[in-house]
């Protein structure tokens, strides 16, 4: 779902359309602009560049957009991810969810329309789950940022606004209701 929703791939049939833009028409060059202007992603394993200290990773992003001005500012995203401390350290000098912060750092870089989360939280403990889950709640209100979590724990879920629920590549239910407050998930389960 998220390569058909960033235009990583073709579909076979039907539409794609994100921001009022068709992707079945674009050809891959313009699929890649589409990428670079509008989507970012936040990998369950971090994908930091290990030679890089974490502000350099999360410069990263922001190099990726064309127009500048929308970018966030390090010390926007130091400050909104708790790290200012970290920025000047190597991405094996931090636990996971320092880790995880940074990944999503470089994501919200380029102040995208788009955040792909795949399993954000799935190497995390309880409590960093939480501050984790958070930030995304912060950052959808604070940016407008839609974000989409992919995850097979129910209670994350119901933070979401929708829920799409997806079995053998195909959409088997949306469900829309009110989003829980982080703090009433039960995430032990």
């Amino acid at each position: 779902m998220f390569n058909i929703i960033s235009g990583l791939i073709q579909v076979e049939r039907g539409d794609v359309i994100i921001n009022q833009r068709n992707l079945t028409h674009l050809n891959e060059k313009k699929r890649t602009k589409f990428r670079e202007d509008n989507i970012s992603f936040v990998f369950q394993r971090y994908n930091l560049i290990s030679t890089l200290k974490c502000k350099d990773n999360i410069l990263l992003g922001q190099d990726l957009k064309l127009d500048k001005e929308k970018s966030i500012k390090l010390d926007v995203i130091a400050k909104i991810l708790g790290i200012e401390k970290q920025l000047n350290k190597y991405p094996w000098q931090l636990s996971g969810g320092q880790q995880q912060r940074v990944s999503i750092g470089r994501a919200i870089g380029k102040n995208p329309n788009i955040l792909l989360a795949d399993e954000p939280t799935g190497a995390l403990d309880h409590n960093t789950t939480k501050d984790i889950l958070k930030l995304f709640v912060d950052i959808n209100e604070k940016f407008n940022t839609t974000i989409f979590i992919i995850t097979h724990n129910s209670e994350i879920a119901k933070m979401a606004d929708k829920i799409i629920k997806i079995g053998n590549g195909e959409i088997k239910k949306i469900t829309t209701h009110k989003r829980i407050k982080i703090n009433d998930l039960n995430l032990d389960v």
